[in-house]
């Protein structure tokens, strides 16, 4: 069954990795980096930083706005 996963911190090691394999596997994945990079990967990226609220519930709100729910 395919899943909408949000994966926290993906810029590097296991989030990467992890991110990199359940996208592979046909999951529609969300990685946050704080800062905008580019990816090879099916992954999708957001802008977030976990100490700012604002930047959260942004970031929520867009998977949310794009997979509707």
């Amino acid at each position: 069954m395919k899943k909408i996963i949000l994966i926290t911190g993906i810029s590097s090691g296991f989030g990467k990795q992890t991110a990199r394999l359940l996208a592979e596997k046909g999951h529609t994945v969300y990685g946050t980096v704080r800062r905008n990079t580019f990816s090879d990967t099916p992954v999708h990226y957001l802008t977030m930083d976990l100490t700012d609220t604002n930047s959260i519930k942004s970031a929520v709100a867009t998977v949310i706005d794009k997979e509707g729910g």
